[in-house]
């Protein structure tokens, strides 16, 4: 009986992980850019210039343990709890 209900448990867990999302959203000053960073399957970086969403390239960042650098200068990162909401 332990068995079948040990079996059920993980094949729910199993069928319940694709669905399951898991994005980190942060604010981060970065010298004078405010950049928007979406990590979910590798980060995003996008900053509102004018009301227009820009998408910066990855390259011009680097992670360092939970340090965020933009062209080689320290970023202050502010870690969101829910997405941030871009009006246009």
């Amino acid at each position: 009986m332990k068995a079948a209900i040990i079996a059920g448990c993980v094949v729910l867990s199993v069928l319940s992980a694709p669905g399951a999302h898991a994005s980190e959203y942060y604010l981060a000053l970065c010298g004078r850019k405010l950049v928007y960073v979406l990590g979910h399957h590798g980060y995003s970086f996008s900053q509102i210039v004018d009301g227009n969403e820009r998408e910066l390239p990855s390259r011009l960042f680097r992670w360092d343990a939970s340090d965020l650098y933009f062209r080689g200068h320290k970023c202050q990162l502010t870690e969101l709890s829910n997405p941030p909401e871009i009006r246009k």
